[in-house]
């Protein structure tokens, strides 16, 4: 059975910026290291080219988080951004890119030129060309021709070529590109934790302030992510598991901070938790219990009905990543057939 049912044909209508798709399904993928993140993300990919022979984007920030897309990668099924591997521009500038479906032009050369996903313009009715450095105001005059304009310009949005032949980005993964953006913050804002004198080096801790910007940020590079016009859209994170500084449980996705362990559920359609009982390994659909404590692990899908499973039995052999997508169009189809859509 096919992946998705409904990708189908991605209809781009790039002249309003209001009716180019966006994803179908935008997840996040977490658990503890070593349970299968990267190889779920991975069967996605070799899922999505070989019932539609589109290709998988990976942009990680974990040398180590790429090994099981080695295959794909080297079979040309999975184009891969060590993004971390780009030192001429900040993390912040990078994932802003990243997010909006920039590229490099060669991912092979540390620090390339980055090509834009998406190009967004006022197009002159005249010259075709951008006639604005505004996308909100009405502009008098192209500054591309100079004509002077009496009708309302239209806002043109062109996506790459190469981005509409995708048909997932995976960004792995969360956990490591929050250490980043606070690794960053540290730097450039020592005096905004606390700083030790060790003879010549000094030691730089993240204060409060730097956790909640990159809470902010992770936050907006999340959501940004929402608005690319491909299938899937997909995060991987570790997990948290045990109690924080006060005692309180602390059971979740691994990003800056604990303040984002139940926060950051919303941001995503589905969140999935990877977890392993003695030999088995699943992959929970719904929230449950953390070992034998009464602590939850948070987890949902987008679609449900009554009998929908709590979990899957992860056998990477038999792809549980098509059982999960599968699983989940099955359900919509269902949803829209009862509503009698």
């Amino acid at each position: 059975m096919a992946l998705m049912k409904c990708l189908g044909t991605v209809n781009f209508d790039e002249e309003n910026v209001y009716r180019l798709p966006t994803p179908t399904h935008k997840l996040l993928v977490y658990g503890g290291g070593g349970v299968g993140k990267s190889t779920f993300a991975a069967l996605t990919a070799k899922a999505l080219w070989e019932d539609y022979g589109k290709k998988t984007r990976l942009i990680s920030a974990d040398g180590g988080g790429a090994e099981p897309y080695r295959a794909l990668i080297e079979a040309g099924i999975v184009e891969y951004w060590p993004i971390d591997t780009w030192k001429g521009t900040s993390i912040f500038n990078l994932l802003d890119q990243a997010v909006n479906g920039a590229w490099p032009v060669d991912v092979q050369q540390a620090d390339s030129e980055i090509k834009p996903g998406i190009t967004i313009f006022r197009q002159c009715p005249k010259c075709k060309k951008s006639c604005s450095t505004s996308l909100y105001a009405q502009p008098k005059e192209c500054i591309s021709c100079k004509a002077v304009l009496t009708e309302r310009t239209k806002t043109i949005r062109i996506v790459d070529e190469n981005l509409k032949k995708v048909g997932a980005i995976i960004f792995e993964g969360c956990t490591s590109f929050g250490s980043l953006l606070l690794e960053t913050l540290r730097h450039l804002d020592a005096a905004g934790g606390r700083v030790l004198a060790l003879g010549d080096y000094m030691v730089k801790g993240a204060g409060k302030q730097h956790y909640g910007d990159a809470q902010s940020y992770i936050q907006q590079f999340v959501g940004q992510s929402g608005n690319l016009p491909i299938p899937i859209v997909m995060w991987t994170a570790l997990e948290m598991r045990g109690v924080d500084d006060d005692g309180r449980p602390a059971y979740g996705p691994k990003l800056p901070g604990k303040a984002l362990l139940e926060l950051c559920i919303p941001w995503f359609n589905s969140v999935l938790h990877l977890d392993q009982e003695g030999d088995a390994r699943y992959v929970y659909l719904q929230p449950h219990p953390a070992d034998t404590k009464p602590f939850i692990f948070k987890a949902k899908i987008s679609a449900s009905a009554p009998g929908t499973p709590a979990k899957l039995v992860y056998d990477p052999k038999k792809n549980t990543a098509r059982e999960f997508f599968t699983l989940l169009e099955d359900l919509k189809q269902k949803a829209r057939a009862d509503l009698k859509i």
